[in-house]
């Protein structure tokens, strides 16, 4: 089975099945990523004790997008080749190869537990149909900071200037 109820991740996805909406995800990250200067400089307001989190978003289910994180492999595309993440959409775990538009975020795949944290993110999904799917990865972002959670956001933070 592709998921259960505990790592159900979307109110509209069934056990077992995906709903065929994007959603947006977030992974823990390792605590070391608070040493990064540019990491720092995103999280001013982060909490002492609060997790570090990558926030995503996907056409996929997030334990798919998970694995991606998890598999990828840094560097140039033959770095990747051949290589597969586990893609769990269809109902059952199926073995996918990377392909060139297949990727993880540089800035933090070193500090990657691919744990996702579903009590997180599961109310704001799926995306629904004309969402922007970046501008819900930021209010996901921007409503996990406001917690005191330390966060990187994949698309948003990534084309930032300021990091």
């Amino acid at each position: 089975m592709a998921f259960d109820e505990f790592h159900k991740h979307c109110l509209e996805c069934k056990i077992g099945q995906s709903c065929g909406k994007p959603h947006v995800y977030a992974i823990e990250l390792r605590k070391e990523i608070l040493e990064k200067k540019w990491f720092r400089k995103r999280n001013e307001d982060y909490q002492e004790g609060m997790l570090c989190l990558y926030v995503g978003q996907t056409s996929h289910l997030a334990k798919c997008r998970a694995s991606i994180h998890q598999h990828w492999v840094k560097g140039s595309w033959e770095n990747r080749k051949g290589l597969t993440y586990h893609c769990y959409c269809e109902g059952e775990m199926v073995k996918k190869a990377f392909t060139k538009k297949t990727g993880s975020s540089p800035k933090v795949h070193e500090f990657n537990t691919a744990l996702l944290r579903g009590n997180l993110f599961r109310k704001f999904n799926p995306i629904q149909d004309g969402e922007d799917r970046e501008d819900e990865e930021e209010k996901l972002a921007l409503h996990l900071r406001q917690q005191g959670y330390a966060v990187w956001a994949g698309h948003h933070d990534g084309k930032s200037k300021n990091h």
